[in-house]
């Protein structure tokens, strides 16, 4: 007993570790999942170590059916009228 102060520094630095090394314990063991495998079928393992439920994405019909033949021919006649416009103020 020649050090009492070190013997209790020591031993309240083991005291310290063993909680340190209790608490990361619980924590690890609180997780409810560590890949996907571990949640159900159509769940996903979250970075918060919880099973969360897949989100389904609605697919959408597109309809592709464009109309442009008025639009061109809007831009053919536009394209006729500035040429002879071009062609009448050369003469």
């Amino acid at each position: 007993m020649m050090n009492k102060k070190a013997n209790v520094a020591l031993a309240l630095l083991a005291v310290i570790v063993v909680v340190i090394i209790l608490y990361l314990i619980l924590i690890n063991a609180l997780k409810e999942c560590r890949q996907d495998s571990q949640c159900g079928e159509g769940s996903y393992c979250g970075s918060d170590f919880r099973c969360h439920e897949m989100k389904v994405i609605q697919k959408s019909v597109i309809n592709n059916e464009y109309h442009l033949w008025k639009a061109s021919f809007v831009i053919g006649i536009a394209i006729i009228i500035a040429a002879i416009i071009l062609r009448l103020r050369r003469q």
